[in-house]
């Protein structure tokens, strides 16, 4: 009963996977992937920390061309992995970071997700001063490291076998708890929101998943503790997404959103590559279904052509 009835309806329905570069030690990796659409192939290390001031062809600037207005908000300083500079390359207005944040309620050296959803949600209204389109874009930290919780919250999930794993349990359900608060909020603002809830690794530091009955990938390559297969939420009644019998990689995700918004026309028009057959995992092709390593040089290429093109014009004065 700790689990918001809300969100237990959202898993029921709109429950997906995805796959994420990172395992842990990386999150700027998996953000790179979902805003830009190009897999993250760690050849130069986080693509944000290379980023300059150039104009990126990432998705906040794709729809940007069409009205939208592009908010992002990460209680963290603009120095942790460049993101200040980063958000504003790849077309975001507003970005919303630490100095704007009261982080008085803070937990473990992180903004507690309940202050954050609360605080951005005052800057989102401001933002809704006519009926142009937003991108809303949040990057939530507040159990980002598994030491401290219990300092904080009474543990709602008792685990004796791993005080580690219990506190991070306990906080990331008062954290599902705040998050099913703040979407009930923004349904209120607009029933027609199309919402994705991504997370960008499992917490690192945690050896006791297995033990505790988590299942890990079977496939060896990408086994505990590298898990990348990742449950993935997606909000919108009238969201037609073909991927429910899919692993997506965590770059195809501008694609499935734009598709999505043009009435399904980009994929009409270009094949996507939600439509193929194999995705990109750090730079080694696998097959979409189980896994397993191919042979696709060719696939590889393009994305290394893709990742570095972004790059270069992040790096480019293009005013």
């Amino acid at each position: 009963n700790i689990i918001p009835n809300q969100w237990i309806e959202f898993k029921s329905k709109n429950l997906i996977y995805g796959i994420s570069p990172v395992s842990g030690g990386g999150s700027a990796q998996a953000e790179f992937e979902i805003l830009c659409g190009a897999p993250s192939i760690l050849e130069y290390g986080t693509e944000f920390n290379r980023m300059g001031e150039g104009k990126t062809s990432c998705l906040p600037n794709y729809l940007r061309q069409f009205g939208y207005k592009t908010i992002a908000s990460q209680p963290m300083h603009g120095s942790f992995f460049n993101i200040e500079k980063a958000y504003k390359s790849i077309g975001f207005d507003e970005s919303y970071l630490t100095p704007s944040f009261d982080m008085s309620d803070m937990q473990n050296g992180w903004l507690s997700d309940r202050s954050f959803f609360k605080q951005h949600f005052e800057y989102l209204k401001k933002s809704l001063i006519n009926d142009e389109p937003i991108l809303n874009y949040l990057f939530a930290v507040g159990c980002h490291s598994v030491l401290g919780q219990k300092q904080f919250y009474e543990p709602l999930i008792e685990y004796s076998k791993s005080k580690n794993l219990e506190e991070t349990l306990s906080c990331n359900a008062r954290s599902i708890q705040h998050l099913s608060d703040y979407i009930k909020k923004i349904r209120n603002l607009d029933p027609d929101s199309l919402i994705f809830i991504l997370s960008d690794h499992y917490p690192p530091g945690v050896s006791d998943f297995k033990g505790a009955g988590f299942a890990c990938s079977t496939f060896s390559e990408y086994s505990c503790p590298k898990i990348r297969k990742m449950r993935i939420i997606f909000i919108g009644d009238d969201m037609q997404i073909d991927v429910e019998d899919k692993n997506f990689a965590y770059y195809e995700l501008p694609e499935i959103v734009i598709n999505h918004i043009s009435d399904l026309k980009l994929c009409n028009s270009i094949k996507c590559s939600i439509d193929t057959n194999h995705i990109n995992l750090n730079g080694t092709i696998v097959d979409r279904d189980n896994l397993i390593k191919i042979d696709d040089q060719s696939m590889s290429d393009n994305h290394k052509k893709l990742y570095q093109s972004l790059l270069r014009e992040s790096l480019l004065n293009v005013h």
